[in-house]
């Protein structure tokens, strides 16, 4: 019974992060292994690196010094920067035709109808697309970066596709084909569209601590708005008139 009383009411060891003090990282098996990482009040808090696991009860090594703590902040906001490039740029290139309306429809010999079936594509296909971004992040291992970088690549390829009716004729620039390769570029930067808005809350869950996943999700869902306002200048700024456009050509 007294050695039962001593185990019930006996402090597990505590881990100082090597601090000092003669102490040693524990070893597997130790009981700090076997239970949360102890909470302290300090730098070293076990939510304040990276990433955040908050599945399947994973803890990560507390690090050992102050080089550990600055190098998982500056991975968790690289992350998000990256991140939300993607979403910035996804944006930007959805919003290409409707910033310069009137120099596509000449160039492309298109309808006002046209290019707001080209705007219409972003949320047109984020309906089925967001089911499957849904999928990759609940059921694949790592499914955050799996549809991170799946939306990279839709989005380049995407932008690449709608390129193609430019080096082409000028006979062949008004068929149907190249109205066909416009909207299937549209189609696939759209699909990314699913990606960069529907994983921000998760990605600020996955990678950053309690205190920082509002703000980190806010940059992240603004980015994408600040691709459209940037289309608005951007546009108007760097695509001429289709007049110009042949005077040079010419």
């Amino acid at each position: 019974k007294r050695a039962s009383h001593m185990m019930q009411h006996s402090t597990p060891p505590q881990y100082n992060g090597g601090g000092g003090g003669g102490q040693h990282p524990p070893q597997p098996g130790s009981q700090w292994w076997g239970n949360a990482p102890p909470r302290k009040q300090t730098a070293a808090a076990a939510d304040d690196y990276l990433p955040i696991t908050t599945t399947h009860h994973h803890h990560h090594d507390p690090p050992t010094d102050h080089t550990s703590s600055w190098a998982a902040v500056v991975g968790r906001w690289h992350v998000l920067f990256t991140f939300s490039f993607l979403s910035f740029s996804q944006c930007l290139v959805w919003f290409t035709f409707s910033s310069v309306d009137d120099p596509i429809k000449e160039y492309y010999h298109i309808s006002d109808a046209e290019i707001d079936l080209l705007l219409n594509w972003g949320p047109i296909v984020f309906i089925p697309a967001v089911f499957l971004v849904w999928g990759m992040q609940m059921y694949l291992t790592n499914g955050l970066r799996i549809a991170f970088w799946i939306g990279c690549g839709l989005t380049f390829t995407g932008a690449f596709v709608r390129t193609i009716p430019c080096w082409l004729d000028e006979s062949v620039r008004h068929s149907f084909s190249s109205l066909w390769l416009l909207h299937f570029g549209q189609i696939l930067n759209a699909c990314c569209g699913a990606v960069v808005m529907a994983l921000c809350s998760k990605l600020s869950v996955v990678w950053f601590p309690n205190h920082q996943r509002a703000t980190a999700t806010a940059i992240a869902y603004s980015m994408n708005n600040s691709g459209t306002a940037l289309g608005f200048l951007m546009g108007p700024g760097i695509v001429k008139t289709a007049k110009v456009w042949k005077q040079r050509r010419s």
